[in-house]
C-alpha cells in the first residue's frame, strides 16, 4: 500500500496538493520581492553616485571661476633696494589693492628667501624679486 502512495506522489513536492500550491505561490512572490529589493538598491546606488559627482563638480568649479583670477598676467623682476625701503614699502608699491599687504609680504619673503630677521634688516642695494600683474610696461 505505500507502495501504491508513493506512484501517485508528485515528484516535484512543491507542487503536490493545495499546501504545495500555497508553498510555490510564495517561492514565487520570494523571488520576486528579492529581484525588487535588488533593482531598487542598483537605483539607489547609482542616485546617490550621480549626487555626489554633481555636488563635487559643482563646488570644485566655485573654486576655478574667472572672478578669482588675477586680472592681466603675473610678472616677475628684480628690483635694487634704495635707502628706506622696507619690505612694507615694497609690498605697497607692487601688490594688487585687492591682495592683503600681509599676504604679499610674506611672498616676498619666501620667494627671496628671508628670515624673520632678515625681513627687518634689508640692505641698501641689495635686490629683491618681486612679482606684479598687468602690464609689464607698467612698472
Amino acid at each position: 500500500m505505500r507502495s501504491e502512495k508513493r506512484k501517485d506522489m508528485y515528484a516535484d513536492r512543491y507542487h503536490a496538493g493545495a499546501k504545495g500550491q500555497k508553498h510555490c505561490h510564495y517561492a514565487k512572490h520570494r523571488k520576486t520581492n528579492s529581484i525588487r529589493r535588488f533593482v531598487t538598491g542598483i537605483a539607489a546606488l547609482v542616485m546617490v553616485m550621480s549626487l555626489s559627482f554633481g555636488f563635487g563638480s559643482f563646488f570644485s568649479s566655485a573654486h576655478d571661476s574667472k572672478a578669482e583670477e588675477p586680472s592681466g598676467e603675473r610678472y616677475y623682476k628684480s628690483v635694487q633696494l634704495e635707502k628706506g625701503d622696507s619690505l612694507w614699502s615694497i609690498a605697497q608699491r607692487y601688490r594688487r589693492t585687492e591682495d592683503s599687504i600681509y599676504e604679499y609680504m610674506d611672498e616676498l619673503a619666501e620667494a627671496n628667501h628671508l628670515s624673520l630677521k632678515d625681513r627687518n634688516n634689508l640692505q641698501e642695494g641689495a635686490y629683491l624679486v618681486v612679482s606684479y600683474y598687468g602690464d609689464d610696461s607698467i612698472y
